[in-house]
């Protein structure tokens, strides 16, 4: 099976609706309050990373990630290069899940937004610290 043509096409739609998406919590300023619209921003951002680790599972796009370049993924086995897009998703899915619960808990029990960005620090900082080419732990 050949690997696909390098394509940063669906990356970059991506990024306009996420940027795009960004406007409905500014819309709503002054109708709700500010840290239920800074959750919003930031589950929308969560919730971008899980739809691309989808893509990136998806078309195996391991090259979208920084540790790899097209030519690594591209001579790559198709079978480490699907587990390396997997793990990368199967990671964002459950640090947007994560998160998603966090801030049910936060909105019931009215958090601040120090603990709100002390917990994305900590969820962004386990994510970043997770091998993609090793089986999880986690599955």
């Amino acid at each position: 099976m050949e690997y696909e043509k390098k394509t940063y096409k669906s990356f970059v739609v991506g990024m306009i609706l996420f940027g795009i998406s960004f406007m409905l919590p500014i819309c709503l300023m002054g109708k709700i309050s500010a840290d239920i619209i800074i959750r919003m921003m930031y589950l929308i951002s969560f919730s971008y990373m899980a739809m691309l680790g989808k893509v990136i599972y998806k078309h195996q796009r391991i090259y979208w990630l920084s540790s790899y370049t097209y030519e690594m993924a591209k001579k790559m086995d198709p079978k480490r290069r699907e587990l390396i897009a997997e793990n990368f998703m199967i990671l964002t899915l459950k640090v947007f899940l994560i998160f998603v619960v966090y801030c049910m808990l936060a909105t019931l029990f009215r958090a601040s937004f120090i603990l709100d960005t002390i917990t994305i620090i900590l969820l962004i900082g386990f994510a970043c610290m997770c091998k993609l080419e090793e089986k999880p732990k986690f599955k």
